[in-house]
């Protein structure tokens, strides 16, 4: 027996749409809300029952908008498909819904991508988005003449104004505190949150776009005066790794030995208070290079303005920049640039490991002629795929979670797995610092700084990989590793006391010191050098350097 499809009106279907997208797919922003306004007392229960009344009006009216003939099946679809995977994903990880995940989720290379694919997302978009679609595209939709719909939607969306407006009246001052003191809400409210997030990536994205000349910064760069001194061949390394938070490091202190190899290297100073300028490497990549600090910093500056890597090259330093993740943002845009291989498919996650950046350094030393700043950028820590960071026989803290569904693992599974990230890139810094010291004693300079891009969350208060907005991100996502290494004729050609930069251990620092700090290591002079944030500063007067 064939089952005869219902007819409905447009406005019946859009009162059932509205109810499930507000209701149903919202189960983490009425989760949330119930924690921290729970019902004490009959106003509060009024009160939850207004924001669910305004959420389900004003649900109505957005969809109202898109209820354009045929247009209206296959847009609600993708509403619903989209809904049901950003609500997949911050049930499972923690996060919410802004420009800056947007933006990382468009930066995301494959790989990366293809680890927050898992049977339970696909399942979540299923049952909670395509299932409802279809029982959409199967009902029939009785249509008016088209004068008697504009005028009823035109009526309707009056009507559903002044409603929210007499329901949000009464209960205006609860719902400005509570939105105001948790204004992480606003990010979990789905489809607003995706759509009010992408038109702010859009309209930045058109900026960029605009035509216009890339800032010159730093036009002035010249070397400094212990540049007389430095006769020898010299190599600085910068590594920019990822993910990595400073609590896991047990050189700042963590009970675990995460550390092993870097802390026996004679000479290594780590900086236990850094707090980046950023929680996801869209942000804090661009902010370490760009020299204007967190205040002034955008994602775009990599590619509008000239940065700290612009200026070493100006002063006549040779560069090379080379890549174990997803980019450099546009800071490494104008200087040479190695992309390591990347996987070959969404669901191959490639070699990945970061010893791989090592391979063809030493060649690159050999044949550079005078000095030579290398960058190497570390897929680092990389969530939720932690596992897919390390070799296995890195896999020191057992029983380590082997799984992206973060709900399949236990949160000591899953620190485990990061840990043991932790290790693997204490293993790749010390060989680094092996084949430094061998150039070191073949007479060549050499030093090395590493400082993270950004923290990570692992189950904090429910909160789990990164990218939160830098006012509601927990501290788990701000306080970074940053690490320096001097060879004994480097420290004496730059004129650093090492001693001095170890005594400032515990000084509390940020990613704003990491342009000027650098600068301040390489002796180069410029008007935009800022020397209070300049670490070395200090210890060049402390051994009578000029």
């Amino acid at each position: 027996m064939r089952l005869a499809r219902p007819i409905l009106r447009y406005e019946t279907v859009m009162y059932a749409l509205a109810a499930y997208v507000a209701f149903v797919l919202n189960g983490v922003f009425w989760r949330h809300l119930f924690a921290v306004a729970y019902p004490a007392n009959v106003y509060d229960w009024l009160f939850l029952a207004a924001v669910a009344a305004i959420l389900w009006l004003v649900t109505l009216l957005m969809i109202g908008a898109t209820a354009v003939g045929r247009l209206f099946k296959p847009l609600t679809m993708l509403l619903l498909v989209t809904c049901a995977a950003a609500g997949h994903l911050m049930r499972e990880y923690g996060i919410i819904i802004d420009a800056g995940m947007i933006v990382n989720a468009q930066q995301t290379d494959r790989a990366e991508a293809a680890d927050l694919i898992t049977v339970r997302l696909l399942a979540s978009v299923v049952l909670w988005g395509v299932l409802p679609g279809l029982l959409l595209c199967w009902v029939q939709i009785r249509k008016r003449p088209r004068a008697s719909e504009v005028k009823r939607r035109v009526m309707a969306t009056l009507v559903i104004t002044v409603a929210i407006t007499a329901i949000a009246y009464p209960f205006f001052i609860n719902l400005a505190s509570v939105f105001r003191e948790h204004a992480i809400l606003k990010h979990e409210l789905l489809p607003f949150n995706i759509f009010a997030s992408m038109s702010r990536v859009g309209l930045a994205d058109m900026r960029a776009k605009s035509p216009k000349t890339r800032i010159e910064f730093g036009g002035d760069a010249v070397k400094g005066p212990s540049w007389a001194r430095r006769d020898a061949k010299s190599v600085t390394v910068v590594v920019i790794g990822e993910t990595a938070r400073a609590q896991n490091f047990s050189l700042n202190g963590y009970p675990r030995v995460t550390n092993p190899r870097l802390a026996k290297v004679d000479g290594l100073v780590s900086f236990k208070d850094v707090t980046a300028c950023g929680t996801a490497t869209a942000q804090s990549l661009p902010c370490l290079f760009s020299g204007v600090g967190q205040a002034k910093s955008r994602a775009s500056i990599g590619v509008d303005q000239e940065g700290l890597l612009d200026i070493l090259q100006r002063a006549g330093i040779a560069l090379l920049w080379r890549d174990n993740q997803g980019g450099c943002k546009g800071v490494c845009t104008r200087i040479p640039t190695v992309m390591l291989q990347k996987p070959t498919s969404m669901f191959d996650s490639g070699s990945g490991t970061d010893e791989r950046l090592l391979d063809g350094v030493q060649a690159w030393i050999d044949g550079i002629e005078g000095h030579g700043v290398l960058v190497l950028h570390m897929i680092g820590s990389h969530g939720p795929a932690y596992f897919k960071r390390y070799p296995a026989a890195f896999e020191v803290f057992e029983p380590a979670c082997k799984d992206t569904q973060f709900s399949h693992c236990t949160r000591d599974t899953l620190v485990n797995a990061y840990d043991n990230t932790i290790h693997y890139t204490d293993h790749v810094l010390g060989e680094l610092i092996d084949l430094l010291r061998a150039n070191d004693a073949k007479g060549i300079a050499t030093a090395m700084t590493y400082v993270s891009d950004h923290g990570e969350s692992l189950g904090e208060g429910g909160i789990y990989l990164h990218g939160l907005p830098y006012a509601l991100a927990p501290v788990e996502q701000k306080k970074v590793p940053w690490l320096w290494w001097l060879s004994p004729s480097y420290e004496a050609a730059a004129g650093i006391s090492t001693a001095c930069l170890a005594s400032q251990a515990d000084r509390a620092l940020t990613h704003d010191h990491f342009f000027h700090s650098v600068l301040g290591l390489l002796d180069v002079r410029t008007r935009v050098h800022d020397s209070s944030l300049d670490i070395t500063r200090p210890c060049l007067k402390q051994i009578g350097a000029e």
